[in-house]
């Protein structure tokens, strides 16, 4: 006799049994991932067991697994941009934490960050910087947002921020033919922007 996975209850509720470790869950996409092939519109698994099975398999064949993603990124990297962009705006504090902590746990890796951060000083003198940023009009070289109109939130209080030094090109040089005035995280979000040199 075939078993029957779908059991309804007085008021329309519907509960679903996992196939593979045979809990009983409402048939929902809280508990179950979707699937086109199937009636119900859900996967026989619930999401745990799917979970438990794709950390076994990725472990299982790690090389393939890393090789897939790697590729996927590549192809998908505006996608991967956004969504990282979005996720850091929203989980400032967990992102910092999370930041702090790797590099505390890999020391050289914080100490080559600053030895790459020394060489990509501009070597540049405090008028070439003035005219630099009169060629912009005083306006972030991304946004175009004018210098007097930059306000941004640090340590909790809102106060205007002066252009920054950045790269155009980041393997490029460090004088006048690759910097440009930039505010406070646009230069991380450059693929964002469109502007000519």
């Amino acid at each position: 006799m075939k078993q029957r996975y779908h059991v309804k209850f007085k008021g329309g509720l519907t509960i679903k049994k996992c196939t593979r470790c045979n809990n009983s869950y409402k048939a929902t996409r809280e508990y179950f991932y979707g699937q086109k092939s199937s009636k119900d519109g859900l996967s026989s698994w619930c999401k745990q067991c799917r979970l438990n099975y794709q950390k076994g398999y990725n472990n299982e064949h790690k090389q393939e697994y890393v090789a897939y993603k790697h590729e996927w990124h590549k192809k998908n990297k505006d996608k991967v941009n956004i969504k990282c962009s979005n996720w850091s705006k929203n989980n400032r504090e967990q992102r910092n934490k999370s930041l702090r902590g790797f590099y505390t746990r890999i020391p050289e890796k914080s100490n080559q960050y600053r030895q790459g951060r020394k060489m990509k000083n501009h070597k540049i003198s405090k008028k070439e910087w003035e005219d630099c940023k009169q060629y912009f009009n005083n306006s972030c070289a991304y946004c175009e947002l004018p210098h007097d109109q930059h306000y941004a939130l640090r340590k909790g209080i809102q106060s205007l921020h002066d252009l920054h030094k950045e790269h155009y090109d980041d393997d490029g040089a460090n004088d006048l033919s690759n910097c440009i005035p930039s505010f406070v995280g646009r230069n991380s979000e450059k693929w964002v922007f469109d502007y000519e040199v």
